[in-house]
């Protein structure tokens, strides 16, 4: 036995050079406080038969010595306490080890010992276990017919008592039963259906299980991309969900798939890295399987001395386990060897006969006995010259040996040297200590320095030693090893930290040895508590960075807020063209510090990695108006037109980032405007591929006509503040971080941003991500959410709305003062400022429209919103969000606590009037500008998709314009019709008229008007107001239609 230790350190010592740990270290750190619980308590509670039995469950994949020791000690401790439940449970843990172990007899014997406790008291729970165990143990004996039946009766216990884990237990025991049975398509079944269990359960260890059988299943039946598929998902649940999972078996059946596809390195790779990891675990039927499958490679590769190594220690460890596979490989072994006996005898046989018949049957009796004497004179020569090389060749093979060992030696030597590991042993029989001379040097002792046990324990600091105390008696007592970190004082009256490592040596149940090393790593852990204080003071610093950038920003936008609200009324206002010129720069220029603080702050999240996606279902045609929106002003004040060609096929809604996007394609139009003196900007989105049904390839182009950028400087543009050049920096301003910030931003998304340019011919940006979508297909444009909000700007709202603002700036509720009066003197402005006025004033005005800050004393914004939504009896009223914040979440914060909208500032007047127009109730008895036709945001085309309707048509021509042609006939008609159902106020028909239209305008490509049809369909309003307004923009839109149709007739006559 310690001749066996010995070896054991000596091979792990020499073969882990970074790793001076011995195997007890691979205990995982759930086994290593549980044995450190054990450790504390008494042996005689039943807490210690529960930590004994878990020691147990955990170790029978990783060291089943060890792992039945605690079994039987779990056992015997229930048993003396009369605990059946604990009893019963225990029995079936150490069945299960013995199982493993290959003691099938032993194994049954537990079973039935645990399946008459489950039914004298009749937990069906543990009955069902039992079942279980003992229909495996019938189905390993290939008595499948005692096994099915016990295996199907646990499954319908389980099932009746709904337990997930049992029922996903038993069908793999049948599974694997049927696998034995060569019944591959009822083994698949009954896998397929413990995986389903396991899977819907959240069951990670259970589930990888299932997946290995599996695996083992299609290796059979020669699916091998399956079954490697299967083995592979089995090792990266165990990974994820329990790394210190034996994956020993799967490793092994992975080697096989390999060696059956004939790549034998990476077979033989794999299954040496099995092989090695069942040694440590002493799974002994693993060792078997994994050497096999390395004979069997070997074989393979026609390295037959290799093959039969492994072989021989395959059947090795069959023989200890002394199991039908053993006898029957040593019945081949003996039978092979009795016929080349038989062989050996039959030719000795042959040769005499002919040596007689040589001879002749008259030779002398003499010359034969003087033949036989020479013969076997010659013989003995033969043999004594065979002993002398035999003899020569030992002596040199002792003396390479010595040479080896010495070498050996020396390496172990400069091992512990390099990892300042020292060995000690205490043989307790004799009473001695051994220690190595790097203990010597840890502790600070010169040679002559003699150890006894006292003198050890004195090293140790005070606040450690008991925990060394405890380890060495529960080694000498329960054989229980041992890995600690603790502080020693050396003879020099320095502390230092070192590894502690133990083992115990056992001879008919008594200790006769313990041993074990000390390894130095106060260096280390140093460098830990550095870098732990380090990453602390980090994360401090990192979190006040957070901090400073959010209230930087609170404090910066919000005077800004001022600046941007004001100016734009001024715009508003009678000024001169000279005081419109000045007005026009302080706005841009508000805008343009509001970008580069927006950007900065960006920038500084993304070097962070504190910036991240939030993905959502996104109506792609509500993305592109917002960023027509926001660059138009841009482009009308440079004149250079911006055209959006989106393909008619796109889905209606895709799953991303909006905000994220819309910061990118907006980056991206701004800088093409920038640097575009004439022609125009184009911007394109279309779907390059569908991969399935839901996720496509998605491009998003930027194509300008403007200044172009040299090759040389396409990089350079997307460094941080840099920009193509020096002189673009003072032509056209900017921090050189927008395209930085936007290439971020898609790296997040596993995209980044293309350029195609060149001086004088523009340039082309685009990126390709991938993206999820709903199923449908529909077209995308709907532009009524235009003519609505166009509307509401030419309409009136309520005299008689009350609308309550709460914020606490002065300069913010003047601008809103100002920006109310502005759209509607009468307004009733009800003003607090802060949280507890809004809700105190809420309860006294009754207001139509709340607008809310978020951020505000006594009571924030959120919190005062709380309060309103709680009192009862009370209107929904419509409370908008104010901030000048960019907190990431701040807006679904806001909605999930009761909130109706949300405005980031800086607040301006087109904002309120959106939020009023879709909140509130408009007022069109005095509007006068109904009649004129709305701009549209999206170029003439999309009214329009000429080109997805020719081809629909397979471009014939005369078709196409017979219909262009029919259309604008029935358009006339329509046009009266709407025009005299309006001057009549009679829109009972509006919805039956639109329904008519709609079928017409989906099928021939008229998108928008598509759209408006449908949305008024939709409409469940009443209101005449609403009637007569989607009336007249439907009017709008026919006609401006009509227009379109009209000019495509007049081309062709041309």
């Amino acid at each position: 036995m310690r001749h066996s230790v010995h070896i054991g350190l000596l091979l792990f010592f020499f073969t882990s050079f970074t790793n001076v740990y011995s195997f007890v270290t691979q205990d995982s750190p759930e086994v290593i406080e549980l044995k450190n619980r054990l450790s504390q308590i008494s042996l005689d509670s039943e807490e210690a038969s529960i930590i004994s039995g878990e020691l147990a469950w955990r170790l029978r994949g990783l060291n089943l010595p060890e792992a039945l020791k605690y079994g039987i000690q779990a056992t015997e401790i229930a048993q003396k306490l009369n605990n059946d439940k604990l009893t019963q449970k225990h029995l079936s843990f150490v069945g299960v080890i013995y199982r493993n172990f290959g003691d099938y007899a032993s194994s049954l014997n537990y079973y039935l010992q645990s399946y008459a406790i489950a039914e004298r008291t009749g937990d069906k729970e543990q009955l069902a276990f039992a079942y279980n165990n003992i229909g495996e143990i019938y189905s390993i004996q290939k008595n499948y017919e005692n096994a099915e039946e016990y295996i199907r009766k646990a499954i319908k216990l389980f099932t009746e008592l709904n337990h997930p884990v049992g029922m996903g237990y038993a069908w793999l025991r049948l599974g694997e039963m049927y696998f034995d049975m060569s019944s591959f398509r009822e083994s698949e079944n009954a896998l397929l259906k413990s995986y389903e269990i396991r899977n819907n359960d959240n069951n990670y260890s259970g589930l990888s299980s299932t997946l290995e059988r599996l695996a083992r299943l299609y290796i059979a039946e020669d699916k091998l991309d399956s079954a490697l598929s299967f083995a592979q998902r089995s090792i990266d649940i165990k990974k994820e969900h329990d790394p210190y999972a034996s994956t020993v078996a799967v490793k092994t059946a992975i080697a096989e798939i390999y060696l059956k596809k004939n790549d034998y390195d990476k077979a033989l790779e794999v299954a040496q890295e099995a092989y090695e990891k069942a040694k440590f675990s002493a799974a002994d039927k693993r060792i078997a399987a994994a050497a096999g499958v390395i004979a069997d490679i070997y074989a393979q590769k026609k390295d037959f001395t290799q093959a039969y190594i492994y072989r021989k220690k395959q059947i090795d460890v069959i023989n200890e386990l002394n199991t039908t596979q053993a006898d029957q490989i040593i019945d081949w072994v003996n039978s092979t060897l009795q016929y080349e006996k038989q062989k050996i005898e039959l030719k000795q046989i042959e040769e005499r006969q002919n040596f007689i018949r040589y001879v002749g049957a008259l030779l002398f009796v003499g010359l034969l006995i003087l033949t036989l004497l020479l013969v076997s004179n010659l013989k003995s020569r033969r043999k004594l010259a065979q002993s002398n090389g035999l003899l020569e060749e030992k002596n040199t093979a002792i003396l390479i040996s010595n040479k080896t060992l010495s070498q050996t030696k020396e390496v172990l030597e400069q091992t512990s040297i390099l990892t300042r590991v020292g060995g000690w042993e205490i043989d307790i029989i004799k009473n001695s200590i051994e220690w190595s001379s790097m203990m010597r040097i840890i502790l600070d002792v010169d040679k002559n320095f003699k150890p006894d046990l006292n003198s050890i324990n004195g090293f140790y600091h005070p606040e450690d030693s008991h925990k060394l105390t405890n380890a060495i008696e529960n080694a000498i007592k329960y054989g229980q090893p041992w890995a600690y970190e603790v502080r020693i004082i050396t003879a020099n009256k320095n502390t230092i930290w070192v590894k502690s490592i133990g083992n115990a040596e056992f001879d008919k149940g008594i200790c006769v040895r313990l041993f074990g090393s000390i390894q130095d790593i106060n260096d280390i852990k140093n460098d830990k508590l550095e870098l732990d204080n380090a990453k602390k003071i980090a994360e401090e610093a990192s979190k006040a960075k957070s901090n400073f950038l959010a209230n930087m920003s609170h404090e910066i936008r919000t005077p800004l807020n001022g600046v941007i609200g004001f100016t734009d009324i001024l715009m508003k206002t009678p000024l001169s063209d000279e005081q419109q010129t000045f007005m026009q720069t302080v706005y841009q220029s508000a805008h343009s510090l509001m970008e580069i603080i927006n950007e900065i702050l960006d920038f500084s999240k993304i070097e962070a990695g504190k910036l991240e996606l939030e993905i959502q279902s996104t109506p792609i045609n509500e993305l592109i108006s917002q960023i027509s929106e926001i660059t138009r002003y841009q482009s009308e004040q440079k004149n250079i037109p911006i055209r959006f060609n989106l393909d008619a096929s796109l889905p209606k809604k895709i799953f991303l980032d909006p905000v994220r996007i819309r910061q990118i394609l907006v980056n991206l139009i701004s800088n093409a405007v920038k640097f575009t003196s004439k022609g125009d900007v184009t911007v394109t989105v279309k779907c390059l591929q569908m991969n399935d049904n839901t996720t496509g390839l998605y491009r998003f182009a930027v194509k300008d006509t403007g200044v172009g950028i040299a090759q040389e400087n396409i990089k350079k543009i997307f460094e941080a503040f840099s920009q193509e050049d020096t002189s673009t920096t003072r032509k056209f301003g900017g921090t050189g971080l927008g395209l930085t910030i936007a290439n971020k931003l898609l790296g997040l998304m596993d995209s980044y941003i293309k350029v195609d340019s060149s001086i004088g011919n523009g340039s082309l940006f685009y990126f390709d991500v991938l993206l999820q979508s709903d199923t449908s297909i529909e077209p995308i444009l709907d532009t009524t959410s235009t003519y609505l909000e166009q509307s509401a700007e030419e309409g009136t709202f309520s005299s008689d709305l009350t609308i309550l603002v709460a914020e606490d700036n002065p300069i913010n509720m003047l601008l809103a003062r100002t920006i109310f009066k502005k759209i509607n003197k009468k307004f009733n402005l009800v003003e607090a400022e802060n949280g507890m006025q809004a809700v105190d004033l809420f309860q006294k005005t009754n207001p139509d429209i709340i607008f809310m800050d978020i951020q505000m004393p006594l009571l924030s914004g959120i919190e005062a919103t709380k309060a309103i939504r709680s009192f009862e009896n009370v209107k929904l009223v419509p409370i908008i969000a104010l901030t000048a914040g960019i907190v990431k979440g701040e807006r679904e914060q806001c909605l999930a606590n009761g909130m109706s909208d949300y405005i980031t500032k800086p607040v301006i007047l087109n904002k309120i009037k959106s939020i009023l127009f879709e909140w509130t109730v408009l007022d069109f008895t005095n509007s006068s500008k109904l009649t004129e036709e709305p701009k549209s945001l999206i170029n003439n085309e999309l009214l329009f998709d000429s080109d997805a309707f020719l081809l629909n048509l397979d471009d014939n021509l005369n078709v196409y314009y017979q219909i262009i042609e029919q259309s604008v006939l029935h358009f006339i008609k329509d046009l009266d019709a709407l025009k005299e159902m309006k001057k009549q106020h009679n829109y009972t028909d509006l919805k039956i008229l639109s329904h008519r239209i709609q079928g017409s305008a989906e099928s021939l490509f008229f998108n928008r008007l598509a759209h408006l049809t449908k949305e008024i369909q939709l409409s469940h309003s009443s209101n005449q107001n609403q009637s007569e307004q989607f009336a007249q923009v439907l009017i709008v839109e026919i006609e401006e239609l009509t227009k379109v149709l009209q000019q495509k007739l007049d081309n062709q006559s041309v």
